[in-house]
């Protein structure tokens, strides 16, 4: 189970994850994204997910409660963490990576540099750089149980 927690917007890279899930999809193995949060992108997200016949790879929760949220977080394997590459998001870290790590999650990322330093410098987890090799970190974590 990978978690993701937070906004679902544009900010967020999630065609890429929508193409790893579906390239993981044709290799059978068993995962699922379990998403918590909401924003201007979950319908378009939901749409793509029905259309590339993906459903049974994802669970939502509308936002929750922080207990909640922390809670399925740590019933889940890995946290994941996206925000598209570009000027503005490429110096900022997500306030949930933090969150992550202090309840001791592997941290599974894509997207801005800040992202990837801290996976990098931390040695908490994969950093991907596209929809192949977010499928392979999947895949390395999945069958990586000391890593988890």
């Amino acid at each position: 189970n990978i978690v993701f927690t937070g906004n679902i917007g544009p900010a967020q890279d999630f065609d890429t994850v929508i193409n790893s899930t579906n390239l993981l999809k044709k290799k059978k193995i068993k995962f699922q994204w379990v998403i918590v949060g909401s924003g201007s992108e979950i319908n378009k997200l939901k749409k793509k997910i029905i259309d590339k016949k993906l459903i049974n790879f994802f669970v939502f929760f509308n936002f929750l409660s922080v207990d909640k949220s922390n809670y399925l977080t740590k019933i889940c394997d890995i946290a994941f963490i996206t925000l598209k590459k570009n000027s503005i998001s490429s110096k900022t870290l997500p306030g949930k990576v933090q969150n992550y790590m202090v309840l001791g999650k592997p941290l599974l990322g894509i997207g801005s540099d800040e992202i990837k330093k801290i996976i990098m410098m931390s040695r908490s987890g994969y950093y991907a750089v596209n929809d192949k090799d977010l499928a392979k970190k999947i895949l390395k974590l999945n069958n990586n149980k000391k890593k988890k």
